[in-house]
């Protein structure tokens, strides 16, 4: 057998072999981009060249997980915009500045390859973490010489990321950084900067569209305000991170029990909004109530601390669709009243 056909002395590639492998790579890139490529193609749909680009570093690297933080210009929190092979709660996530990894890319804007999470005392474990991690790989997103986000892999094995691997999430973050850039500030006028959830306005629009499709559909619409009760004990007695921490924890607690086509939103304070679509009086009874127990049900967890806290809910059903947005949440909100009035810690029904 020729030379040519196997690996010669020293253990350099014989050139065929090396061609193989540059022809196994391009059959591995190119499918890759071409997505990217489609998702550009889509003009000022931002969101879905990120969710492009974010599945393109999770596979390419054979990563467990990927996603993009966003910097919140307002807190400088740092939180979550699109995940790849997250769980919910994981998505829920989010940083103060200059905490964990993803704080300390983002205030020295460089590149951080962590072999093992374990030895690394940036590292900053978070409640809600469903995926094990043993390395990551965490790139600054610039624009403009400003650090507006990051780019991060994560893996359950140690030392899976390697130089190339930086090379490549640096190219793809570059590649992405004015559609995020765009992709957040639409974000962060319907998000709630705390929570991560949406926001009073995006909640109002959604129950809009909503009842507009059940009006064509002859289906339910239905909202329910949710208020944690005795709030402001916690804040008065234990300060206001440790409310942050309940307000938090409570969102992924929720966020586990409801479908894919609910919408949980915080209105304000301790107050939170739900839509759900399509649901009538006896589910959405089932749901609340399940919802109500999930707060009762185990202490929350703060530095420190174990806090034992109850929500009172409120809900309002429109049948066909009937009312609007402004109506059905007055509903829910006299719903909430006849909760608190009635001892706290309980759900009230009414019907439009």
């Amino acid at each position: 057998m020729s030379t040519r056909d196997t690996r010669v002395a020293g253990g350099r590639q014989a050139p065929r072999e090396k061609g193989q492998g540059r022809r196994d790579q391009l059959e591995q890139v190119l499918p890759v981009f071409y997505e990217i490529g489609r998702a550009l193609a889509l003009g000022n749909n931002y969101d879905a060249v990120v969710k492009a680009v974010v599945k393109a570093c999770t596979e390419l690297t054979r990563s467990d997980t990927g996603s993009v933080l966003v910097v919140d210009p307002a807190s400088g929190r740092l939180i979550h915009r699109i995940g790849h092979r997250l769980g919910k709660a994981e998505r829920l996530i989010s940083f103060v500045p200059g905490e964990g990894v993803a704080g300390w890319v983002v205030a020295h804007g460089e590149p951080a390859s962590i072999a093992d999470v374990r030895r690394d005392p940036r590292f900053a474990a978070k409640s809600g973490q469903r995926h094990r991690i043993r390395s990551l790989l965490c790139v600054p997103v610039r624009l403009r010489r400003k650090v507006v986000g990051v780019l991060t892999v994560t893996s359950p094995r140690i030392g899976a990321f390697s130089a190339p691997h930086t090379r490549l999430l640096l190219f793809l973050a570059a590649m992405v950084a004015v559609d995020l850039e765009n992709a957040r500030l639409e974000a962060l006028a319907s998000r709630d900067p705390l929570t991560g959830i949406a926001n009073r306005r995006r909640l109002e629009e959604a129950i809009a569209a909503s009842l507009d499709q059940a009006r064509k559909s002859r289906s339910p619409v239905t909202v329910a305000i949710l208020d944690l009760d005795h709030f402001k004990r916690i804040n008065d007695r234990l300060g206001h991170p440790a409310g942050d921490q309940v307000l938090k924890q409570a969102v992924a607690r929720w966020s586990q029990a409801l479908r894919a086509v609910d919408l949980l939103a915080r209105v304000g304070g301790e107050e939170f909004g739900l839509l759900l679509p399509g649901a009538d009086a006896a589910h959405v009874t089932e749901i609340a109530e399940r919802l109500r127990r999930q707060v009762g049900a185990e202490p929350f967890r703060t530095r420190g601390a174990r806090i034992n806290a109850t929500v009172s809910i409120g809900v309002a059903v429109s049948a066909r669709g009937r009312g609007t947005p402004e109506k059905l949440i007055a509903s829910a909100d006299r719903a909430l009243y006849r909760a608190k009035r009635a001892g706290r810690d309980r759900v009230r029904v009414v019907r439009i």
